[in-house]
């Protein structure tokens, strides 16, 4: 409860958040995007700041869910903005550029399906890349260096930066 206590108040900073729409609106200019949210409350304020994102969650309905799928798949440049539960159970973006998970957490099952679509191969042979976003306050802190420990274990690359906004 203190963890999604902690996360509601990092994802409901509309300053920060703004910042983080302002970054993925950057990295989809490469290509069809996949944004992962901890919670489907949390999608509300990107849905509000990002028209040209498909977001949805648990709310929506599967037909919706099959519509949107469609739309993405045949695009070249979409954003994409659900959950990691959502995403493991029928996200499917051929042609998928960037991860970007905001806060994803440390659960291991979750961290490692979030490397597998980061790790698989696009159809001309290039690999995605992988972007992961998190506070330095308490808890949020703390999970950062336990997916640092399973990024290095998956040998999946990464860099950190640390960023002011």
């Amino acid at each position: 409860e203190e963890y999604k206590d902690e996360i509601d108040w990092l994802l409901s900073n509309r300053k920060r958040v703004n910042f983080i729409a302002d970054f993925i609106r950057m990295i989809s200019e490469d290509g069809n995007t996949l944004v992962l949210v901890p919670y489907r409350d949390n999608i509300d304020l990107f849905d509000e700041l990002m028209e040209e994102a498909v977001c949805f969650d648990g709310r929506t309905k599967s037909s919706k869910r099959t519509e949107r799928y469609k739309e993405v798949n045949e695009s070249k440049n979409t954003i994409t903005i659900t959950t990691p539960k959502i995403a493991a159970t029928g996200v499917d973006i051929p042609e998928l550029n960037n991860i970007i998970t905001i806060e994803p957490g440390k659960k291991f099952e979750t961290i490692n399906q979030i490397i597998g679509r980061g790790v698989r191969l696009k159809e001309d042979g290039s690999a995605m890349s992988m972007y992961d976003i998190c506070s330095d306050s308490n808890i949020s802190k703390n999970q950062a260096m336990i997916r640092e420990r399973l990024y290095k274990e998956a040998r999946q690359k990464f860099n950190k930066m640390r960023i002011n906004y």
